[in-house]
């Protein structure tokens, strides 16, 4: 797997993958979730146990009816990729009804992948997360800059540059360090551009 997060107390700050959680994802390998499985178990572990169905529904549909127009571009493009690949990611970006907007897959996802209890947010994914990840790996790799490897984003928090001098309420950075979120930052609009959504 491919994210990593971060333990902050008072005293140190240390890096962790999400290796860590590796036994949540065991099965997966040899019998993967469908799209249908993946989403409606998240839709119900969120709270949308009655409307699951009918809120697949809605993303399925809308998916379809995009990919009936993209898809063939989408595979000259990355010709690795099939179409249970590209609704999987799709679905990622997809938009439900004003009503049902706390459903939206991205919202679903990153609200688990930053919750307080990390281990049990992503058991609340953890089949959407598993074919979402196999799904990108089939992308290339995205930069804005094609001679810098950085994807740059901007954060609407206080930055602390002095570790000695650390306070809770404010994020880390150190130059020369790596920070891992585990936020899927800016992701949505980057597979709208890389997919043409």
């Amino acid at each position: 797997m491919s994210l990593h997060h971060q333990y902050i107390n008072n005293e140190s700050i240390s890096e962790s993958p999400i290796n860590e959680f590796e036994d949540i994802f065991e099965n997966y390998n040899a019998n993967p979730p469908s799209l249908k499985e993946a989403l409606i178990d998240m839709f119900t572990s969120s709270g949308g146990g009655n409307k699951a169905s009918s809120l697949y529904g809605q993303i399925i549909s809308k998916v379809n009816k995009h990919l009936q127009n993209t898809f063939s571009s989408i595979q000259k493009k990355y010709p690795n990729i099939a179409y249970e690949d590209a609704q999987i990611i799709a679905s990622y970006t997809c938009e439900l009804k004003k009503e049902d907007y706390n459903y939206n897959p991205y919202k679903i996802l990153n609200s688990n992948l930053v919750s307080d209890n990390r281990e049990n947010g992503i058991r609340n994914i953890s089949k959407y997360l598993f074919i979402f990840l196999k799904a990108l790996r089939k992308l290339n790799r995205y930069y804005p800059d094609k001679n810098k490897k950085y994807l740059y984003r901007g954060i609407n928090k206080q930055v602390e540059l002095n570790r000695d001098s650390f306070d809770n309420k404010k994020i880390p950075y150190l130059q020369g360090e790596t920070k891992f979120f585990w936020l899927f930052l800016q992701l949505q609009s980057i597979l709208r551009h890389l997919l043409n959504f």
